[in-house]
């Protein structure tokens, strides 16, 4: 019994901490990217700049190989993180997206503040990519309480999105399954596209509480208890070191769920592969969530796993080599490929991934 309170006790610090550390963090690149766009441009002469933009232009097609929204290969880490350091000052504007059940019995409805620009050749969470809005729309349209749990018949009770940007998936999720949930987990390796995924998710439940869900006390009452009351965890989670920032979402989830469980039943993503090399980091993060343990472990944790699914969406078609690359990891990972939906020209997908 001791031992269970120090752990209980060692876990509510550990979370705390991390949130601190979190927060003085996304402080730390917010002015940090002010003060080096301030810096280039009084150090620069107005030439010098018009050529670096050109220069710029010239390269988009390479710099749009180079990585993901949750991770990349390592070789271009730094060009990634400053990138993302003058993204998270774009000017925002904010979105509003809704999504109707087929019986329109229900209608999800998401806030987002979004930089305000089409995604650029960087692939940073800040802007709002395509196959999220697909992904969200899907979920609604095939995985609500009225059409059950697509092949299962169950609702998931844990929900861990990668590279989750401005968490329109997550949030839409979130009322989705607001019956089932008991907890929430939103990823980003950026710390800035966090903080911007996490004040959408509050703005979104802020509306709901002022809008005509909620007339009268009763129903504010009730709009709270069902999705305000949520365990939702905003973490850094990078793929290519993701064993300790696995380990600590599997003891996040051990503290919300009930019975104990360290696996989710249900990872999300969109847009997250841009080049093959981010193909392994990425599925291997998957399976470690969904099995609950390491990959050694598989023998012991397919069967539990077996119910849980990996769904990803995209918004363009991958070449030869990342489809070759997807295939080899799973194969290796004991995973099959489902193809649930895909528009007439195979651009856009959304695929599904979970355990023979």
């Amino acid at each position: 019994m001791r031992h269970a309170v120090e752990e209980n006790d060692r876990l509510h610090f550990d979370s705390e901490f991390r949130t601190l550390m979190f927060h003085i963090q996304a402080l730390f690149y917010t002015r940090l990217a002010r003060i080096r766009a301030v810096l280039t441009l009084l150090a620069a002469p107005r030439g010098c700049l018009l050529e670096e933009e050109e220069e710029e232009e010239d390269t988009t097609t390479t710099t749009t190989e180079e990585g993901s929204s949750g991770g990349g290969s390592s070789s271009s880490s730094s060009h990634w993180e400053l990138s993302f350091l003058f993204e998270a000052e774009q000017p925002s504007k904010r979105e509003r997206h809704a999504f109707a059940t087929p019986d329109e019995s229900q209608t999800i409805e998401v806030v987002l503040d979004t930089a305000d620009d089409e995604p650029g050749a960087t692939q940073s969470g800040n802007y709002l990519w395509p196959a999220a809005e697909t992904l969200a729309r899907y979920l609604v349209q095939n995985y609500s309480s009225n059409n059950n749990y697509k092949n299962n018949n169950q609702q998931p009770a844990v929900v861990v999105e990668l590279g989750a940007g401005n968490a329109l998936v997550s949030i839409a999720a979130w009322q989705l399954w607001a019956t089932s949930l008991q907890c929430l987990i939103v990823t980003d390796h950026d710390p800035s596209t966090l903080e911007r995924a996490r004040n959408n998710h509050e703005t979104t439940l802020e509306e709901l509480l002022d809008s005509h869900h909620c007339a009268n006390e009763d129903d504010e009452f009730t709009t709270i208890n069902n999705i305000g009351s949520i365990p939702t965890h905003f973490e850094q989670l990078d793929w290519n070191h993701g064993q300790y920032d696995v380990k600590y979402v599997q003891e996040l989830i051990m503290e919300h769920s009930v019975p104990a469980q360290t696996k989710a039943d249900t990872v999300l993503g969109s847009d997250l592969i841009y080049h093959a090399s981010v193909v392994e980091p990425l599925f291997q993060t998957a399976v470690l969530l969904l099995m609950g343990g390491g990959v050694n472990d598989k023998k012991t944790n397919t069967t539990t796993a077996s119910r849980g699914r990996f769904l990803l969406s995209q918004s363009f078609a991958y070449d030869g080599e990342t489809e070759l690359e997807i295939e080899r990891c799973c194969h290796e990972l004991g995973l099959t490929r489902t193809v649930l939906w895909e528009d007439q020209g195979g651009k856009n997908r959304i695929l599904q991934f979970h355990f023979l």
